[in-house]
C-alpha cells in the first residue's frame, strides 16, 4: 500500500509526531469519550491494519486520534509487537495502547485458531489497554466468535488489572445473529461491540436500550458520516482504510466536525 509506505518513511524522521500533532491540531472543545472507564479525548479512533506491529504509533497518534491501534497481533507478530510497545513506554505514558488480537491460522481447524487467539492475547496483557477482538475481516462462524471470546474472557480472569475487551464484526452478520451476539457479549462479560455501519450501531443502541456500549465502523467517507455514526448511538467511530484515502489530516477534520456537531446539540 503506497500510502502505508509514506507513514513508514514519515515515522523515521526525527520530531515528525510532534509537528504532525501541532498541525492537525483541533479546535478545543472535542467531545471526550468517557467509555469503559476509560477517558478518551475524542470520539475518533484508528483501527489496525495500518500499524501491525507499533511501528508508527508516534505518527498516527500525531493525527488527533484519542487512541491508534496496532494489530492485528497474532502469533507470528507477537513478540515484535510487544518489543515495540516497550521501546515506546515513555511515549505510552500519554497515550492509550490499543491491540487488536487476529488469528494466522485462517483454514486451520476451529480448535487451533482458539488456542492462537488465547496465547496472543496472554502474552501481550501487560502491555495494552484496551483489546478488540478482529473477527471483521473474514466470514466467521458465529459458533468460533462465541467459542473464541469465552476463551479469551476467561482469561482475563487470570490478572488482577481489568482492561476492557471489545468484539469487532463485520458486515457479513445478519441482524438476528448480532442481536444473539450481543446477548453473548452482555451476559459472558464483554464490554462492547464494534459494528460495521450507522445502522448495526442503531440496532445494538435499541436492542440494548443504550445500555451497551457501541462502536462504530465501515465507510466513512465524510465527517457527516462520522457523525451519523454518533447520533446512531456509537460512542465513538474507528477509521480503517479511510485515512489511507483520505490522507493524516482526515481524523481531525473529523474531530473538528463532531466538537461542532455536539455543540449545535447542546
Amino acid at each position: 500500500m503506497m500510502y502505508k509506505w509514506f507513514i513508514r518513511i514519515l515515522s523515521k524522521v526525527p520530531g515528525a509526531g510532534p509537528v504532525l500533532s501541532f498541525l492537525f491540531k483541533q479546535k478545543s472543545g472535542a467531545p471526550g469519550c468517557d467509555i469503559l472507564d476509560l477517558n478518551l479525548k475524542n470520539q475518533v479512533g484508528l483501527d489496525s491494519g495500518m500499524d501491525d506491529t507499533g511501528d508508527f504509533s508516534k505518527i498516527l497518534y500525531g493525527t488527533g486520534v484519542s487512541f491508534s491501534t496496532i494489530g492485528p497481533i497474532h502469533s507470528g507478530n507477537v513478540t515484535k509487537a510487544i518489543s515495540r510497545i516497550i521501546a515506546n513506554r515513555d511515549y505510552r505514558k500519554r497515550r492509550m495502547v490499543a491491540v487488536t488480537l487476529g488469528s494466522s491460522s485462517y483454514g486451520d481447524n476451529d480448535d487451533n485458531i482458539l488456542k492462537e487467539y488465547v496465547r496472543t492475547f496472554s502474552l501481550v496483557y501487560d502491555f495494552a489497554d484496551l483489546f478488540f477482538i478482529d473477527f471483521s475481516r473474514r466470514d466467521t462462524d458465529p459458533a468460533i466468535i462465541r467459542s473464541v471470546t469465552s476463551a479469551i474472557l476467561e482469561t482475563r480472569f487470570t490478572y488482577e488489572e481489568y482492561k476492557p475487551i471489545i468484539i469487532s464484526t463485520g458486515k457479513t452478520l445478519e441482524e438476528p445473529e448480532i442481536q444473539s451476539l450481543v446477548d453473548f457479549c452482555r451476559m459472558n462479560g464483554a464490554d462492547a461491540v464494534d459494528v460495521w455501519g450507522p445502522q448495526y450501531v442503531k440496532l445494538v443502541h435499541e436492542y440494548s436500550g443504550g445500555r451497551f456500549p457501541v462502536f462504530g465502523h465501515g465507510g466513512i467517507d465524510s465527517p457527516r458520516k462520522a457523525a451519523e455514526f454518533i447520533d446512531n448511538g456509537a460512542a465513538a467511530v474507528i477509521l480503517r482504510e479511510e485515512i489511507a484515502t483520505h490522507g493524516l489530516s482526515y481524523p481531525g477534520k473529523i474531530i473538528n466536525y463532531l466538537t461542532i456537531n455536539n455543540q449545535n446539540t447542546i
